[in-house]
């Protein structure tokens, strides 16, 4: 491929991952230059709020690890000055690591104009190479073609044989259709059956997308009540909701 600008591919471990209040702990980058050489670079950052232990379990960085490293207002500019005047890369990078790694610019005073970057996602380009719906599925699983796409007993049967050859792949790493269920599931309790929300261990009910992903549904109230004011919010979703808020307040 030819390009006349360097291309940082850029990834970040994070407290969490919600754009507007978590912090970056560590960003790597490979910055591929246009003569065919690489330089890659690496540094752990203290993100100056805890870091929970379930993003530490992710990516084994603790308070610990960072205590010591300089804060992300330290960096900025020379980070920036690696990141001005190039493309970048990443992986799902439109949907989290530069939107997050913008924020964190943001709050040192630097504006980084990413309209006029070009942007890879490697996530989205995979998707668009290798298309997910049930024919190019089954041709990849299987090396046939699915002749009769879309009659619902064609259908049906190509997902069982996708659904065994699956199972055939993971080498034993299910053993009941529970396990598959707690694995499609990240292993969290869906709440409602559209799963934009979920139950966390401790029994409370958090959001599964959006600006407020893991957090408590009843945290913020006024984003909650737009959420149940939305047309195209599933019924059942309403229904669960208002229960659930009823029984809180009797509890």
């Amino acid at each position: 491929m030819n390009f006349t600008k360097p291309i940082i591919f850029f990834d970040l471990e994070t407290t969490g991952v919600n754009i507007e209040t978590d912090r970056i702990v560590q960003i790597a980058l490979l910055i591929v230059k246009p003569d065919g050489t690489n330089e890659f670079k690496s540094r752990l950052i203290n993100p100056t709020i805890p870091i929970p232990k379930e993003a530490s379990d992710v990516h084994h960085i603790t308070d610990d690890v960072v205590k010591d490293c300089p804060t992300f207002d330290r960096v900025a500019k020379s980070l920036f000055s690696l990141f001005n005047g190039c493309n970048v890369a990443g992986y799902n990078s439109d949907n989290f690591d530069i939107p997050l790694l913008h924020k964190e610019f943001e709050r040192c005073g630097i504006e980084w104009d990413v309209t006029k970057v070009q942007r890879v996602d490697v996530f989205k380009l995979y998707k668009l190479m290798h298309p997910n719906d049930l024919s190019s599925v089954y041709r990849r699983l299987t090396g046939n073609i699915l002749t009769n796409a879309h009659n619902a007993e064609d259908d049906i049967k190509a997902t069982y044989e996708v659904f065994q050859k699956l199972i055939e792949l993971s080498d034993g790493m299910f053993e009941t259709v529970e396990d598959v269920t707690e694995y499609t599931q990240d292993g969290k309790h869906l709440f409602d059956l559209a799963g934009k929300m979920y139950i966390d261990e401790n029994g409370v009910v958090c959001w599964s997308f959006g600006k407020h992903k893991d957090n408590p549904i009843l945290d913020d109230r006024g984003y909650l009540d737009w959420y149940l004011g939305n047309k195209d919010t599933p019924s059942e979703t309403k229904k669960r909701v208002l229960d659930y808020i009823v029984n809180q307040k009797s509890a």
